[in-house]
């Protein structure tokens, strides 16, 4: 028997990192480790048959938009890490893109919605002796 879940409202909301964008490394006598550019991706199914635009933006952006909040509160809370004060949420009712005749072709075979959250994360040295 498959032990695989096939309906998507077992595999959601899901969070996709898009890929490290810019990496840096800081040297011997920086108190930081690393500094990257991160682009996160936080989706939802979402009915693209019953939902108008703002029953997406209400029943599925907003929830992952307050995850996307929580994601940076966890990050501001762990001491190894810099405090993000400065990041970008972008939101869509539809993720995936559209073809010059107007036809609309999701990403991940899937229908969802969300948000895209963007900031640099910088990683203090742990055990620093500089």
């Amino acid at each position: 028997m498959d032990n695989f879940e096939n309906h998507l409202t077992e595999k959601t909301p899901l969070v996709w990192l898009l890929e490290l964008i810019r990496f840096s490394k800081y040297g011997r006598e920086s108190t930081l480790d690393f500094e990257t550019e991160l682009r996160i991706f936080i989706l939802d199914e979402t009915n693209i048959t019953q939902f108008y635009v703002a029953d997406h933006r209400e029943q599925v952006v907003l929830p992952m938009e307050n995850l996307a909040n929580e994601i940076i509160k966890v990050i501001n809370n762990d001491r190894k890490f810099v405090k993000v004060d400065k990041y970008d949420i972008f939101s869509f009712s539809r993720f995936g893109v559209e073809k010059e005749s107007g036809m609309f072709q999701n990403i991940l075979d899937a229908n969802l919605s969300g948000v895209e959250l963007r900031f640099t994360l910088k990683k203090y040295k742990e055990n620093c002796k500089c």
